[in-house]
């Protein structure tokens, strides 16, 4: 019997090789995709959306003053869309809830747009820029037009912690503001714990369709700040994309930016917490084929179940792990059936026909076992 022993040895060897190499090569981040890393600020570069470089016809719309009512529900551009660049520079995320799906976010927010209506000579105010701040700058935007931006899937709404608008004597207006929101978005756990997933911001004008607001994307003002570390998961890449979308509430199409964030779960907890401890265990119950009649294997059996039960996310569809836990669980009770029969046998006065089984089982569990597992893995974590 040494042949189908060796075979088992290595084909068992074997296939935990190639589950621990797919393992780890499922929750390293890739090294090609480097996140974007800056601080807000940097370089002063002239935007498409400033006064200098669009230009809009002041038309028939009259500029505000004390004669005339508020003009912030007229866009500034008579003549088209207006353009408003849009920056995003995230200084946190934290709380990435996978179960409850969703994750929350802190940053600065940055908008700039031209309104020629808030245009004004330096000359008569004494400064070149006015400044707002606060409750001031909350003040103003509502009393004149504004991109009105929201956070299409956050929950509960925003929380703006600080304002800064700034109008320059052409009408070219920047508006700045700190905040944190709780945002909802979908996750996919089938992998876990090796999964990734793509935690998105979305935002568009709550008011303005495409028809009267475009947004750009202020490049210079997009990623998020080198200390930004989720616990529990490495951020892989960052992506902007702008898009024309329709939602079936809306009644025109509106221009949206949305934001990609790649993060990879850090497994290494679930590796050697659940999925290592699992692999002992079945191991171990396997002594049985060597030592004789056992039934203390049961036992460890329940306790790890319920040991795991409080920290595998509880989701209606199986997972790799519940693949996992459910297979070694099979093989456990199958040892214990194994085991059973083994000691009717010797009751009956059959030891030669149990000693002939044991010596089967002896590589045939962990052969079987070990194919199963290379096959449960290629399911689940490869292309």
């Amino acid at each position: 019997m040494k042949c189908p022993i060796q075979l088992a040895a290595w084909l068992l060897r074997g296939s935990l090789l190639f589950v621990i190499f797919t393992l780890t090569a499922s929750f390293t981040p890739s090294l090609s995709a480097q996140p974007l890393s800056q601080e807000p600020g940097g370089a002063k570069v002239e935007s498409p959306a400033a006064c200098s470089q669009a230009q809009y016809r002041m038309g028939v719309i009259p500029k505000q003053d004390e004669e005339n009512e508020i003009y912030f529900g007229t866009p500034p551009n008579p003549d088209g869309p207006t353009l408003v660049d849009l920056g995003l520079f995230l200084d946190e995320i934290s709380a990435i809830n996978a179960v409850d799906e969703q994750f929350a976010i802190e940053g600065y927010l940055d908008l700039l747009w031209c309104d020629p209506r808030e245009a004004f000579d330096p000359a008569e105010v004494g400064v070149t820029h006015k400044v707002y701040v606060e409750a001031d700058a909350a003040a103003k935007l509502a009393e004149i037009w504004w991109p009105d931006i929201e956070i299409v899937n956050e929950i509960g709404g925003r929380s703006t912690k600080n304002q800064e608008l700034i109008v320059a004597a052409d009408g070219t207006l920047e508006y700045s503001e700190r905040f944190s929101s709780v945002l909802e978005n979908h996750f996919e756990l089938l992998r876990f714990p090796f999964d990734r997933q793509q935690l998105e911001v979305e935002i568009e004008s709550f008011a303005w369709d495409a028809d009267f607001l475009i947004f750009h994307v202020e490049t210079d003002k997009i990623g998020f700040s080198d200390k930004v570390e989720p616990v529990a998961w490495q951020i892989e890449s960052v992506t902007t994309q702008m898009e024309i979308v329709q939602e079936i509430r809306d009644r025109a199409p509106f221009s949206e930016f949305l934001l990609t964030i790649s993060v990879a779960r850090r497994s290494g907890f679930y590796v050697w917490k659940v999925l290592a401890p699992l692999l002992l265990l079945v191991f171990i119950v396997w002594a049985v084929f060597w030592l004789g009649v056992l039934f203390t294997g049961i036992l460890s059996i329940v306790a790890y179940q319920f040991m795991l039960t409080g920290g595998l996310p509880p989701v209606s569809y199986f997972i790799l792990t519940d693949s996992l836990i459910g297979y070694s669980f099979l093989f456990m009770v199958l040892t214990v059936v194994e085991n059973v029969y083994m000691s009717t046998l010797h009751s009956g006065g059959q030891e030669a026909r149990a000693e002939r089984l044991d010596r089967l089982c002896r590589w045939l569990f962990p052969a079987s076992y070990a194919i199963g597992l290379v096959v449960i893995v290629a399911l689940y974590l490869l292309p």
